[in-house]
């Protein structure tokens, strides 16, 4: 009887033990990494400084390149005005030689004259200059003027020439009635004596000499 109660009696004590040292069950849950997407940008740096200076030069040319093309542009469009100068030019001329033997109005003439002083006016604002053709032929125009002309009823105020174009401004000395016609008479008879000169057209503009007292000349080859 002693030993049964001694044999449940260790296995009442056995059974306490395990559930005291029975590892308690433990729960892992395995986690999946966070998926990160990494974009890259890739910086290339030209670090070769003989690269670099080739870089810059052929900048330089397409620059240069491109002024030039303006500058070829603004030509044409230059080289343009002139064919219709000169076009416009002859028909004046004739219908002024026509206008002898016809009866064309003086109005009609004045408007044409007035149409071919506009067109050389501007041209003359659209132009560059020429320094070897502008120097030269101001030289001429200055001399001629005060060679042949009378320059005891006007002077040269101002000479400008560019390319093809010049502008000159002559001043009477005097204020009288149709002084200006006689100044633009003159200047022309003094630029017909000049076998270089006098093949350029003159277009003196009266409006200027009724506004300033100045008698605009736009002289053109």
């Amino acid at each position: 009887m002693n030993k049964i109660l001694i044999g449940l009696l260790a296995l009442s004590v056995a059974g306490n033990i395990y559930f005291l040292v029975k590892p308690s069950e433990i729960i892992v849950k395995k986690s999946e990494p966070e998926k990160k997407v990494v974009t890259e940008i890739e910086t290339i740096k030209v670090q070769d400084k003989s690269t670099l200076n080739k870089l810059d030069l052929a900048n330089e040319k397409i620059a240069g390149l491109e002024k030039e093309l303006l500058k070829l542009r603004a030509e044409l469009d230059l080289i343009k005005d002139r064919e219709a100068l000169d076009k416009l030019s002859k028909q004046i001329d004739q219908e002024l030689l026509e206008s002898l033997d016809t009866k064309v109005s003086k109005q009609a003439a004045a408007e044409a004259l007035a149409k071919r002083t506009n067109m050389v006016k501007e041209l003359f604002e659209k132009e560059s200059v020429n320094e070897s053709w502008a120097y030269q032929t101001q030289d001429a125009i200055t001399n001629t003027i005060y060679a042949h002309g009378d320059t005891s009823l006007y002077e040269i105020k101002e000479l400008v020439c560019k390319s093809t174009v010049c502008k000159m401004e002559l001043k009477p000395f005097s204020n009288s009635k149709g002084v200006e016609m006689m100044v633009s008479i003159n200047a022309s008879m003094a630029f017909n004596e000049n076998e270089h000169l006098r093949e350029f057209k003159r277009n003196f503009h009266f409006d200027t000499y009724k506004a300033s007292g100045v008698l605009e000349v736009y002289i053109s080859k």
